[in-house]
């Protein structure tokens, strides 16, 4: 199956919105990578009130899936 290609005006609205959100403080800083199966299209670090590079490790949690406690 070929590898679709990516639209340059959609991927660079993405890392638009990302450094977006972190020039207004909605959140510290990101990392947003994009790729393929074959490559890494683009990576890059968005600096904020925490400094980050494109190696920098973050903690991340499934939000995907509903949970509930016993009362």
């Amino acid at each position: 199956m070929p590898v679709q290609m990516l639209d340059p005006v959609r991927l660079q609205r993405a890392f638009d919105l990302v450094r977006g959100h972190v020039a207004t403080g909605q959140v510290p800083a990101a990392v947003l990578a994009v790729a393929t199966s074959r490559e890494t299209v683009r990576v890059e670090a968005f600096s904020g009130t925490d400094f980050v590079e494109v190696d920098s490790r973050f903690a991340v949690a499934s939000i995907t899936k509903p949970s509930s406690l016993p009362p």
